[in-house]
């Protein structure tokens, strides 16, 4: 692991959102380095809707206290956590010149006060990709987590030429899913393929007989179908909603944030289907518990093509059968660990086999697979490529 080191990284995601591979790999990177975790400054201009303005007003709120200590960090973390203040318009040309120059001015401040110079940074969203050069780094790195372009909202042409300029120029490059990491491998002389992870014993968690389970599953009907994970517009309701119908002795929960686009009509009125909403981190070892098998019900579109969602990973930790719809990265586990059904029949038939044919060695294989992909690994591999790069500068 690299020691000693200043970590300037441009999320994607707020830190308080759910939890993702910015945030594990940052809560990793910061046990041995100092690390300025900058909340994602957006690639989308925000409309009108609710979500909207209440992110609006929780960044001002946020970035009048400057930086931050995660509430949730030990002392053994040297992190803070800063969100900056923008123009969120990202399609005119004057208005990114505007914002280049607030964010440089910000962040020069930034690394005065916290004694950050001669940072490495680390990129996960391109519409920071004109600081490169400007912050007298050592190392730029991009972690490439999704297809941008395909990802849902709008991104126009000047986000393209943003992360080709991200692409170009750091100093590496690494992609979470196969199938993009194969179509952008030209594009850098050093480009990783990097799967995400699992914090796994964040799973392992014992529980006595008597600890009750989460209020809102405990007198639930079994079996319980779960799907953990962020809920957006990219989830196959017509798999669930074929699953729940057919068989009404189930209970399926959907345990997550509910993302603006997310269009749950299909289920909203079906009996035995309970969204349950967003839960703490720390709870979700607990709900696993009542989980009799996981589902991700993903559609098949551009965007899920090129994902890797972290949910796969988590759910073989705490051991559970795996069901999923069709899709590349879902693919590349073993069948008998995650089943992938491509159709609604075939997805509601592999339930059933998963609850009838489960078993302490599946149970057993599931947790070693997922305790051989943890993000501390993830973390030591890419801490080689850093420190290899930074001998040759």
């Amino acid at each position: 692991m690299i020691e000693n080191q200043n970590i300037i990284c441009f999320s994607s995601v707020d830190w308080t959102s759910y939890k993702t591979s910015k945030i594990y790999l940052m809560e990793e990177m910061s046990r041995r380095n100092r690390v300025l975790y900058i909340e994602t400054i957006g690639s989308k201009t925000p409309g009108f809707h609710k979500s909207h303005l209440h992110r609006i007003t929780r960044r001002l709120s946020r970035w009048l206290k400057g930086p931050r200590r995660p509430e949730d960090m030990t002392s053994g973390h040297d992190i803070f956590v800063y969100s900056p203040l923008i123009i969120p318009i990202y399609n005119n040309r004057f208005i990114r010149k505007v914002n280049f120059y607030i964010l440089r001015w910000m962040l020069q401040r930034l690394i005065k006060r916290l004694r950050l110079e001669k940072p490495i940074l680390w990129f996960y969203l391109p519409t920071a990709a004109d600081l490169i050069g400007q912050l007298s780094e050592k190392f730029c790195l991009y972690h490439c987590v999704d297809d941008w372009l395909t990802y849902p909202g709008y991104r126009n042409s000047n986000f393209e030429d943003l992360e080709k300029k991200l692409l170009e120029n750091s100093n590496a490059v690494f992609i979470s899913n196969r199938l993009l990491f194969e179509k952008k491998k030209t594009l850098n002389n050093n480009i990783y393929y990097l799967p995400h992870a699992v914090e796994f014993e964040h799973y392992q968690r014992k529980f006595s007989s008597d600890e009750p389970l989460p209020a809102d599953v405990a007198k639930l009907r079994r079996p319980i179908i779960g799907m953990v994970g962020e809920i957006a517009g990219w989830v196959d309701w017509a798999f669930l909603k074929y699953a729940a119908q057919t068989n009404p002795q189930w209970s399926i929960v959907m345990i997550g944030p509910v993302g603006y686009d997310a269009d749950m009509k299909e289920i909203r009125d079906i009996s035995n289907v309970y969204l349950l909403g967003y839960k703490e981190y720390a709870e979700l070892p607990n709900y696993y518990r009542a989980i009799d098998v996981c589902v991700v019900s993903f559609k098949l579109d551009e965007h899920i093509k090129y994902c890797t969602p972290t949910r796969l990973y988590e759910h073989l930790a705490a051991g559970k059968p795996v069901v999923s719809t069709d899709f590349p990265a879902a693919r590349e586990f073993p069948k008998e660990l995650v089943r992938v059904a491509g159709t609604k029949e075939k997805f509601a038939e592999l339930i059933k086999r998963s609850m009838d044919e489960d078993s302490e060695i599946l149970i057993e294989k599931r947790k070693k697979l997922a305790a051989a992909n943890n993000w501390e690994h993830r973390a030591e591999y890419i801490s080689s490529i850093i420190e290899a790069g930074l001998q040759n500068l």
